[in-house]
């Protein structure tokens, strides 16, 4: 049976996201996640996608990216994935013993002001959620909490973000 086509209307945001196969460990040690980081900052160099927020968890990712056309964001996300199983099984000695993804990555469109903000405020929330951290900001791995200079170079929102954005990720 043929794969459905992605739903990837021109001048909006989405939410990306995928885990790994049978809800397995992604990320397995810290360089882990920067090798990951370093991944998406060599992706950025390809193909045209704003990235407006993130955050790497144990056993999966999300991001919120703004492709600059509809081919952009399957590009992106394909070069991405693909290049992250690769180092991941060499770096492992897993070449040939399966899945690292459960599936394809997901994507669900957002249309409104209101859908961007939950969202961004969602993914950025996950390790605190999660009980990794006691503030948001504290995850190293996010879009929130990044140190200076490290990862993929973030996005200007296409609307002004809450002056006290780190309030409203960290509030119930």
């Amino acid at each position: 049976m043929a794969r459905r086509c992605r739903l990837l209307p021109q001048g909006y945001a989405h939410h990306v996201f995928n885990r790994g196969n049978k809800r397995q460990v992604l990320f397995r040690e810290p360089q882990d996640y920067l090798n990951f980081l370093a991944l998406m900052v060599r992706a950025e160099r390809r193909h045209v996608v704003g990235l407006l927020a993130y955050c790497l968890m144990p056993n999966h990712f999300h991001l919120v990216v703004r492709p600059s056309t509809a081919a952009e964001l399957p590009a992106y996300m394909h070069w991405l994935t693909s290049t992250h199983v690769r180092h991941t099984q060499r770096r492992y000695g897993t070449v040939g013993e399966g899945h690292l993804y459960q599936a394809r990555y997901k994507n669900i469109v957002i249309i409104t002001d209101l859908q961007l903000i939950t969202v961004c405020r969602y993914v950025e929330s996950n390790p605190l959620t999660a009980g990794l951290v006691s503030r948001a900001e504290d995850w190293p791995y996010s879009s929130l909490g990044r140190p200076s200079g490290i990862g993929p170079t973030l996005a200007d929102w296409p609307l002004p973000k809450p002056a006290n954005w780190a309030e409203l990720v960290n509030t119930a």
